[in-house]
């Protein structure tokens, strides 16, 4: 049997630093958005996290893209 791969949806996750704790190590919070359509190219995507990020108070440390796949078997 032949293995089928499918893409699920991804989701895009932002990471931003809201501050400084006593030691001054940064605090990070993060926020997801999910449900993203697994075909949107990372270019596309990572403007779309710009965006996003322009929305937010906090600056952004870091961006994680998530496409998780479906493994399979297909009877041929």
């Amino acid at each position: 049997m032949a293995l089928v791969v499918k893409s699920l949806d991804s989701s895009i996750q932002l990471k931003f630093k809201i501050g400084e704790d006593g030691e001054g190590k940064d605090i990070t919070r993060s926020r997801t958005f999910n449900r993203i359509n697994s075909t949107i190219s990372d270019e596309d995507l990572y403007e779309v996290a710009l965006v996003l990020e322009s929305l937010q108070e906090h600056e952004r440390v870091a961006t994680v893209r998530n496409s998780p796949v479906a493994y399979g078997e297909s009877e041929a």
